[in-house]
Parts: structure tokens; C-alpha cells; sequence
């Protein structure tokens, strides 16, 4: 499934981070020198002052607020740092190892802060706004599936057209007795096939022959995909509105 993407769930207080990949969805386990909670990122000393010129606040991006030090700065100051070391967090540990989407769900001063402070460029422009505590795992996973769904269309839409490009000159091919070959000698890269689609019949590795027969319980796409992921590489099922060849079948060379 090409559908695999971060959330981060955001309260001023806290943040867990989800990893999505397709329908399954798992909770980021942090090595334990992270900090998770706002309390453990800014400490016990609260922020006391702040330097005023004229009696107007200087600090932060929030605005300009009249008094010393008053509440509002200090709660203002204090989700700033908090926030900024959630995105370096998430960049550090995530996005610079592994770069996936990631899709936010906060409140609407939260979500509006934490994306005017964000450095992170996979930071998904659409997000949801509620409370992540309010909703359940379920509720999560669906919502963003459907948030960022059509992300993941659009993007397979154009790798599957540029894949269909490449057949002209010999480099990816929608031929399954071409593709058998090339599986033998391991030179795909990327197998993309039909949802649903059942072929059955016999596949001779040996001869690199194909027989088609309905009698036959083995389905020679799931074959084809076994043998592929085998060799170590990726095989997409995909909806038959984005891949429409008559074959069911499509690969991308090396």
C-alpha cells in the first residue's frame, strides 16, 4: 500500500506521534531521553519576566502585550519552546531518517501555532482540527486515511503514468510473459497490480513459461507478486481506475 504517513497527535501539554501504513496504525515508541510532556521540555521554573521596552512585552511571535511578565506571556512563551522542540523532535528522530507525510491534529491555537513555528517541510498542509484525546484510535486512523487518501491517489496517478512512459523504451512493461522474465532476472524495481484481479493457472520458472488454466488454484499474479517482494522489491495493488491496462499488470524496470 502506497498510503503510509506520521500524525502528531498535539495538546499543549503532550504529543504522540502514529505511524500509518495502509489500514494498520502503530504508536512511535521514543527512545526514552525524550521528552513527551511540556512540563519535562520547559522545567519547573516557569518564565518570570520578561524584558519590556516602554511597558510593552518584546518577546516571542505571539504580539505585543502590555505588562511585566503578565499570564499570558509566560503561557505564550513556555508553548513556544514546547513546540519548536516538538518540530525539531519529529524532524530529528523521524523525518530525517524516515520522510513521510505527517498529518497534525490539535486544537486551534495549537494548530495554528505549531504551524507557524514548523521547519518541517513534511508537515501535511491539511490537518485536523480537535482535540486527539478526544478521539480514539479508530477515529484517528480513519480520519486521517481520509484526510490524505487522495494525496497518495494523485501521487501513484502520476508514478503510474510516467511507469507507462517508460514501456516505449524497453524500461517498464505491461506484457506478464515479459514480466515473468524480468522477475527471473530480477531486474524490476516496482510491480503494480490490478485489485482483485485473479489470474489462475501454472507458472514454470524454469522454462519461464505461463499456462493459463481455471482448474488451477494458483493465481499467477499473487505468484508473480510472492516472487518479487522475495527479490526484494515493492508490489502495489492498486485500483483498477488508475492502473487500466487489459493486462492487470504493470512493472518498472531498473
Amino acid at each position: 500500500n502506497m498510503i503510509h504517513y506520521y500524525v502528531l497527535a498535539l495538546d499543549r501539554d503532550n504529543f504522540n506521534v502514529y505511524e500509518v501504513n495502509g489500514r494498520n496504525m502503530n504508536r512511535i515508541k521514543f527512545d526514552p531521553s525524550v521528552k513527551i510532556k511540556a512540563k519535562d521540555v520547559i522545567g519547573d521554573q516557569r518564565t518570570e519576566d520578561i524584558s519590556t521596552i516602554g511597558g510593552y512585552s518584546t518577546y516571542g511571535r505571539q504580539g505585543i502585550t502590555h505588562g511585566r511578565g503578565g499570564k499570558k506571556d509566560d503561557i505564550d512563551i513556555d508553548t513556544e519552546k514546547y513546540l519548536r522542540y516538538v518540530d525539531s523532535t519529529l524532524y530529528e528522530h523521524l523525518s530525517k531518517i524516515k520522510p513521510l507525510p505527517i498529518v497534525l491534529i490539535s486544537l486551534p491555537k495549537t494548530h495554528i501555532h505549531y504551524r507557524n513555528l514548523n521547519k518541517n517541510k513534511d508537515l501535511y498542509d491539511k490537518g485536523i482540527v480537535k482535540s486527539p484525546e478526544s478521539m480514539t484510535d479508530e477515529e484517528i486512523l480513519n480520519e486521517t486515511y481520509n484526510l490524505i487518501e487522495n494525496y497518495f491517489t494523485d501521487k501513484l496517478r502520476v508514478k503510474i503514468s510516467n511507469v507507462n512512459k517508460s514501456i516505449e523504451i524497453g524500461k517498464a512493461s505491461n506484457d506478464i510473459h515479459d514480466i515473468l522474465k524480468a522477475i527471473q532476472s530480477n531486474q524490476i524495481d516496482e510491480l503494480y497490480l490490478q485489485d482483485d484481479r485473479k489470474l489462475y493457472g501454472y507458472i514454470d520458472w524454469e522454462s519461464q513459461n505461463i499456462e493459463v488454466n481455471r482448474k488451477s488454484n494458483l493465481d499467477i499474479y499473487e505468484e508473480l507478486a510472492e516472487k518479487t517482494i522475495m527479490n526484494g522489491h515493492k508490489v502495489y495493488c492498486v485500483s483498477k481506475d488508475i492502473l487500466n491496462v487489459g493486462s492487470g499488470i504493470l512493472a518498472q524496470y531498473y
